[in-house]
């Protein structure tokens, strides 16, 4: 009886010994396992921070390029516009009209209005001065950009379009949400940018918080420090945050304390789910041990005297063994198992950065079609005004005056055809080329325009000894 209860006592004690080890081991592994997935979600959100602030600056570049090519567009239109009306003074009405400067003035040698769109009316034109001095492009309150010309003889010529859309476009590729949208931060994390003067939400994933206080919104404002790299508090959540200030803004990567402790608790669960049932298994032969020791007890020879401690030679080498063997076992299944864990967590990365790659390329497509389809329209439609300015000037349809109409409209290249095909004029050195007639050649699709059969082809653009050219 007596001996049954030691047994149970000793069974209680190994339990609860077994339980301690299995919950200083899980809080070990658990600190690991912290520290070892906030390292690598740092070295992620330090990359996409860098990633947001290059593309940054590729966008600012991009802005500065759409806005370049629109004032170079517009300023060939004002410069064609005022060449002609050198020659044609009386038709700045029509001109205007047809090449899309729906607001003009037209200034005398001693810088006063003479003509304007709006026909006797007194137009203030000092928002100009600097300009006319300059010749620089200057957007008005009333969202037309202007564009300066001299005349020939004196004067100046001021021809205004609508700018708005192209404004529009300009704001949208230089946001800071246009660089951060498509930027994910580890599996469900995100970026968001706060204005570092006063502390509002200059982008954020949720639209409603933009131009909202960061503060107000309970959000720590710890985050809002350059290089700041921690523990934050949204709201009721707590987030991973680092912290890059980039211009006029602060961007913060910010990962849900969700995803971080959902890795490590998974990866610590594993390592002391295997841990504890190969300690379950070493007591339990440990107790089977015992059991045979008390049915053939040790003899003197089998302990061995570590000062006070006393030890069982016998037991020791058996459970010396399947210690062994089951420390070995748990390394192998927990390096396994966390490779796993690694790879599956890897993969979920990677899906994210290919949702991300395909939405980005998604974009890039979406603008190149539009930048395409803004120059194909852009030059037929120069193309018209061109053909219409012949039209109401003949005395333009010249080598020499081509030359110089190519030269204001920014244009390569400029034919006038008869209905046989045959050069008229040009400003190139082909004076007597005519439109072939073989279908293969380059110059045959442009035969239905010549009789008549369509008003305009742009052909796609083609190579031309090193240059890419595109006719219209």
């Amino acid at each position: 009886m007596e001996n049954r209860k030691n047994r149970i006592r000793r069974t209680i004690f190994d339990i609860l010994l077994e339980i301690a080890g299995i919950v200083v081991l899980a809080v070990f592994i658990w600190s690991i396992q912290t520290a070892a997935v906030t390292k690598r979600q740092e070295s992620n959100s330090v990359t996409k921070l860098s990633i947001a602030e290059q593309r940054l600056a590729n966008n600012a570049d991009e802005a500065s390029d759409n806005l370049e090519t629109y004032d170079a567009f517009s300023q060939a239109k004002a410069d064609t516009v005022a060449y002609v009306l050198s020659i044609r003074p009386d038709s700045a009405a029509q001109l205007c009209a047809q090449w899309g400067l729906t607001d003009y003035y037209i200034l005398d040698s001693a810088g006063q209005v003479q003509l304007s769109a709006v026909p006797n009316a007194q137009r203030d034109i000092s928002p100009f001065t600097d300009s006319i001095t300059t010749h620089k492009p200057v957007t008005a309150e009333n969202g037309f950009r202007y564009y300066f010309s001299s005349l020939a003889g004196g004067g100046m010529f001021i021809g205004g379009r609508d700018a708005s859309d192209e404004a529009a476009l300009v704001s949208e590729l230089s946001s800071v949400g246009y660089a951060l949208k498509t930027i994910r931060v580890g599996t469900t994390g995100y970026m968001f940018a706060v204005n570092a003067a006063d502390g509002t939400f200059a982008y954020h994933p949720d639209s409603e918080l933009i131009g909202k206080s960061c503060a107000d919104e309970g959000y720590s404002a710890s985050i809002l420090a350059d290089g700041f790299d921690g523990w934050a508090r949204f709201g009721s959540s707590r987030y991973y945050c680092i912290s890059k200030a980039v211009g006029d803004n602060v961007l913060v990567a910010a990962v849900p304390e969700a995803e971080l402790m959902q890795n490590a608790g998974r990866s610590t669960m594993i390592s002391v789910l295997i841990f504890m049932l190969v300690i379950s298994f070493i007591v339990l032969y440990a107790h089977l041990l015992r059991g045979e020791m008390e049915k053939h007890p040790a003899q003197p020879s089998d302990y061995h005297s570590f000062g006070k401690l006393t030890l069982n030679l016998r037991i020791a080498g058996k459970l010396r063994n399947i210690a062994v063997v089951g420390l070995i076992a748990v390394f192998f299944a927990t390096f396994y198992i966390q490779t796993l864990a690694a790879y599956s967590r890897q993969s979920m990365i990677s899906e994210t950065k290919l949702e991300a790659v395909e939405e980005i390329l998604t974009d890039n497509d979406k603008r190149i079609k539009e930048l395409t389809d803004e120059y194909s329209a852009e030059y037929s439609q120069r193309a018209k005004n061109i053909a219409y300015t012949l039209a109401l000037e003949p005395s333009l349809v010249s080598d020499e005056r081509l030359r110089e109409l190519a030269e204001k409209a920014q244009i390569t290249a400029l034919y006038v055809f008869d209905k046989n095909g045959s050069t008229v004029a040009t400003n190139t050195n082909y004076k007597d080329f005519v439109l072939s007639n073989d279908e293969n050649d380059q110059s045959f699709a442009f035969w239905p325009v010549t009789k008549g059969y369509i008003d305009e082809y742009v052909q796609p653009a083609q190579r031309d000894d090193t240059l890419l050219h595109n006719y219209i």
